[in-house]
């Protein structure tokens, strides 16, 4: 089952308080994965779980290809 925003919601707090980056893009990874099949009806919604699975993203200027004003902007967007 497709996780609510308020779960999302949560998540993206965690992110934001230090959470184990790894530990929550695979967990959304496993949504988008579990979900292919299951109809989405919201598309915010989805469109940050997608984007949640690269918290953990590496990039070459910088530790993670995103922080925290992704982590922001991702919590905007539900709420």
């Amino acid at each position: 089952m497709f996780p609510t925003r308020e779960t999302l919601i949560e998540r993206l707090r965690a992110l934001l308080a230090g959470a184990d980056r790894a530990e929550i893009a695979s967990w959304a990874e496993q949504y988008m994965l579990d979900g292919e099949d299951e109809r989405v009806t919201d598309d915010e919604a989805w469109d940050v779980l997608q984007a949640m699975t690269g918290a953990d993203a590496p990039t070459t200027d910088r530790d993670y290809l995103y922080g925290p004003v992704d982590f922001e902007a991702w919590l905007a967007r539900l709420t």
